[in-house]
Protein backbone atom coordinates (compact mmCIF):
# COMPACT_ATOMS: atom_id res chain seq x y z
CA UNK A 1 0.00 0.00 0.00
CA UNK A 2 1.19 3.61 -0.46
CA UNK A 3 2.75 5.20 2.65
CA UNK A 4 1.49 8.28 1.71
CA UNK A 5 -2.00 6.94 2.12
CA UNK A 6 -1.37 5.98 5.17
CA UNK A 7 0.09 8.22 6.74
CA UNK A 8 -2.63 10.36 5.45
CA UNK A 9 -5.26 7.96 7.35
CA UNK A 10 -3.25 8.17 10.32
CA UNK A 11 -3.31 12.58 10.20
CA UNK A 12 -6.77 11.96 9.57
CA UNK A 13 -7.78 9.95 12.33
CA UNK A 14 -5.35 11.87 14.99
CA UNK A 15 -6.95 15.16 13.80
CA UNK A 16 -10.79 13.65 13.93
CA UNK A 17 -10.22 13.23 16.64
CA UNK A 18 -8.15 16.44 18.25
CA UNK A 19 -11.51 17.63 17.24
CA UNK A 20 -13.90 15.59 19.30
CA UNK A 21 -11.60 16.86 22.11
CA UNK A 22 -11.71 20.29 21.37
CA UNK A 23 -16.05 20.18 21.06
CA UNK A 24 -16.71 18.20 23.59
CA UNK A 25 -18.15 19.97 26.20
CA UNK A 26 -19.48 22.63 23.80
CA UNK A 27 -21.76 19.78 22.23
CA UNK A 28 -22.38 17.74 25.50
CA UNK A 29 -23.05 21.19 27.19
CA UNK A 30 -25.85 21.77 23.83
CA UNK A 31 -27.36 18.47 23.03
CA UNK A 32 -27.69 17.68 27.35
CA UNK A 33 -29.13 21.25 28.26
CA UNK A 34 -26.86 20.95 30.95
CA UNK A 35 -24.69 23.58 32.39
CA UNK A 36 -22.29 21.31 34.79
CA UNK A 37 -19.45 21.20 31.80
CA UNK A 38 -19.09 25.50 32.21
CA UNK A 39 -14.87 24.05 33.68
CA UNK A 40 -13.45 22.36 30.68
CA UNK A 41 -13.78 18.53 31.54
CA UNK A 42 -10.02 16.33 32.17
CA UNK A 43 -10.18 13.83 30.43
CA UNK A 44 -9.09 10.25 31.55
CA UNK A 45 -8.17 8.91 27.80
CA UNK A 46 -6.55 11.13 25.39
CA UNK A 47 -5.44 9.88 21.42
CA UNK A 48 -2.73 11.23 19.28
CA UNK A 49 -0.45 11.13 16.79
CA UNK A 50 3.36 10.30 17.84
CA UNK A 51 5.50 9.87 14.34
CA UNK A 52 3.37 6.85 12.07
CA UNK A 53 1.25 5.59 14.92
CA UNK A 54 -1.35 6.61 17.06
CA UNK A 55 -1.32 6.69 20.43
CA UNK A 56 -3.87 5.98 23.42
CA UNK A 57 -3.06 7.65 26.62
CA UNK A 58 -5.12 6.98 30.06
CA UNK A 59 -3.57 9.36 32.22
CA UNK A 60 -1.04 10.20 30.58
CA UNK A 61 -0.05 6.64 30.07
CA UNK A 62 0.62 4.69 26.86
CA UNK A 63 -2.20 2.12 27.09
CA UNK A 64 -2.49 1.21 23.13
CA UNK A 65 -0.91 2.11 19.90
CA UNK A 66 -1.98 1.63 16.49
CA UNK A 67 0.89 1.43 13.92
CA UNK A 68 1.49 2.10 9.86
CA UNK A 69 1.76 -1.53 10.19
CA UNK A 70 -1.63 -1.53 11.60
CA UNK A 71 -3.05 0.74 9.24
CA UNK A 72 -1.40 -1.02 6.31
CA UNK A 73 -3.88 -3.97 6.86
CA UNK A 74 -7.50 -2.02 6.17
CA UNK A 75 -8.25 -1.56 2.41
CA UNK A 76 -7.05 1.19 0.99
CA UNK A 77 -10.62 2.74 0.04
CA UNK A 78 -10.96 2.93 4.14
CA UNK A 79 -8.22 4.35 4.45
CA UNK A 80 -9.37 7.05 2.11
CA UNK A 81 -12.92 7.60 3.43
CA UNK A 82 -11.19 8.18 6.86
CA UNK A 83 -9.42 11.10 5.72
CA UNK A 84 -13.15 12.56 4.17
CA UNK A 85 -14.69 11.78 7.24
CA UNK A 86 -12.05 14.25 9.15
CA UNK A 87 -12.20 16.98 6.05
CA UNK A 88 -16.31 16.93 6.45
CA UNK A 89 -15.97 17.03 10.66
CA UNK A 90 -13.71 19.97 9.79
CA UNK A 91 -15.61 22.06 8.12
CA UNK A 92 -18.89 21.28 10.39
CA UNK A 93 -16.32 22.13 12.92
CA UNK A 94 -15.65 25.70 11.45
CA UNK A 95 -19.50 26.30 11.27
CA UNK A 96 -19.91 25.02 15.01
CA UNK A 97 -17.19 27.72 16.20
CA UNK A 98 -19.00 30.32 14.26
CA UNK A 99 -22.06 29.87 15.21
CA UNK A 100 -21.99 28.40 19.00
CA UNK A 101 -21.19 31.81 20.67
CA UNK A 102 -24.21 33.25 19.45
CA UNK A 103 -26.66 30.80 21.44
CA UNK A 104 -29.36 32.98 23.13
CA UNK A 105 -26.77 35.93 22.36
CA UNK A 106 -30.02 37.61 20.65
CA UNK A 107 -33.02 39.48 22.88
CA UNK A 108 -35.14 38.50 19.33
CA UNK A 109 -36.74 35.08 20.53
CA UNK A 110 -36.93 33.94 17.40
CA UNK A 111 -33.39 34.29 16.23
CA UNK A 112 -32.30 32.50 19.36
CA UNK A 113 -34.64 29.69 18.34
CA UNK A 114 -32.70 29.66 14.65
CA UNK A 115 -29.42 29.30 16.03
CA UNK A 116 -30.49 26.40 18.53
CA UNK A 117 -31.61 24.77 14.87
CA UNK A 118 -28.48 25.48 13.10
CA UNK A 119 -26.83 24.19 16.11
CA UNK A 120 -28.86 21.00 16.19
CA UNK A 121 -28.34 20.75 12.52
CA UNK A 122 -24.72 20.62 12.68
CA UNK A 123 -24.91 17.97 15.67
CA UNK A 124 -26.53 15.84 13.41
CA UNK A 125 -24.05 16.53 10.53
CA UNK A 126 -21.01 16.17 13.01
CA UNK A 127 -22.98 12.80 14.38
CA UNK A 128 -22.20 10.70 10.98
CA UNK A 129 -18.51 12.06 10.87
CA UNK A 130 -18.02 11.28 14.51
CA UNK A 131 -19.37 7.63 14.53
CA UNK A 132 -17.31 7.31 11.28
CA UNK A 133 -14.06 7.80 13.02
CA UNK A 134 -14.49 6.53 16.30
CA UNK A 135 -16.15 3.23 14.54
CA UNK A 136 -13.01 3.56 12.58
CA UNK A 137 -10.94 3.22 15.63
CA UNK A 138 -12.69 0.87 17.20
CA UNK A 139 -11.97 -1.55 14.00
CA UNK A 140 -8.01 -0.73 14.42
CA UNK A 141 -8.32 -2.59 17.70
CA UNK A 142 -8.39 1.02 19.80
CA UNK A 143 -10.62 0.41 22.88
CA UNK A 144 -12.67 3.62 23.65
CA UNK A 145 -12.75 5.30 26.86
CA UNK A 146 -14.04 8.44 28.72
CA UNK A 147 -15.47 11.48 26.66
CA UNK A 148 -15.13 9.47 23.16
CA UNK A 149 -17.65 6.88 24.38
CA UNK A 150 -19.77 9.48 25.72
CA UNK A 151 -19.74 12.20 22.97
CA UNK A 152 -21.10 9.45 21.04
CA UNK A 153 -23.25 8.14 23.01
CA UNK A 154 -24.79 11.91 23.58
CA UNK A 155 -24.89 12.84 19.87
CA UNK A 156 -26.81 9.57 19.12
CA UNK A 157 -29.33 9.94 21.90
CA UNK A 158 -30.12 13.38 20.65
CA UNK A 159 -31.16 11.31 17.05
CA UNK A 160 -32.99 9.40 18.99
CA UNK A 161 -35.20 12.60 20.55
CA UNK A 162 -35.08 14.21 17.21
Amino acid sequence: MDPATITAAIAAASAGVSLIDKMYDQVVKFVTKRDDTAVPSEHRMKIEQTGTALVAKYHGQVTQTITAADFNKLPEAELEHIVVLEQSMRKHYRLWAAVYPNRDASPDLLANAKTEQQLADLVAKLREDLNGILGFLTSLGLRLDDHYMNIRDVVNQQAIRA
